[in-house]
């Protein structure tokens, strides 16, 4: 069984919803899967509470930090994968129930607050000495039509005629009877990358 827990010091970054969206897509995708919320407010086991669907599975109660290993060894047999909701705030049994971990994954607001509270979460994982990775919890919306096209794109020409699926020019919006494609240029534009990030 694999042990995914899911931390952030800093309140409202989103672990409660990315431990119940892992747990219900693992579990769709034919996982077994276990949750162990080990946040006082006890959200992960009120939202299972509330569904109808068996998996992903819980426990009657959920263990205390200092049985959480025990929990997970007699789990082991029965679970492909456990996901742990943990508290916004670093007790003293934050450094084990990291240590419990295969992975930590750590959600993170795109705001200048969560950035700033994320080191904390970090320094509590590495000395707890497992795997980490972030994940982004609610970005804002993508704009629908942006003012300003991104930075590779300022300079380039925008075409104000469509292509068709096969490559041949079509008309412009209210234009009539036939349309030849344009004969292709020497001049090429600016070479975008295949692969990587821009």
């Amino acid at each position: 069984m694999k042990t995914i827990v899911i931390a952030a010091q800093k309140g409202g970054a989103g672990k409660t919803t990315l431990a119940r969206n892992l747990a219900v897509a693992a579990s769709q995708d034919g996982r077994d899967v276990l949750c162990l919320d080990l946040d006082p407010q006890g959200s992960l086991r009120a939202w299972w509470e509330g569904r109808d669907a068996d998996a992903p599975s819980t426990l009657d109660r959920d263990p205390a930090p200092d049985v959480l290993r025990a929990t997970l060894n007699a789990a082991q047999a029965q679970f492909d994968l456990c996901i742990i909701d943990t508290p916004p705030a670093a007790p003293e049994w934050l450094t084990e129930a990291l240590g419990a971990a295969d992975l930590v994954l750590i959600p993170v607001r795109p705001s200048p607050d969560d950035l700033r509270a994320v080191g904390a979460t970090i320094a509590a994982v590495n000395a707890a000495r497992v795997p980490f990775a972030f994940a982004l919890s609610q970005p804002p919306p993508a704009p629908k039509s942006p003012t300003k096209p991104p930075a590779p794109w300022r300079n380039m020409a925008v075409s104000r005629r469509s292509i068709s699926r096969n490559g041949s020019a079509m008309r412009k919006p209210g234009q009539r009877g036939r349309v030849s494609p344009k004969q292709p240029t020497t001049r090429q534009g600016p070479r975008l990358p295949l692969s990587g990030t821009m």
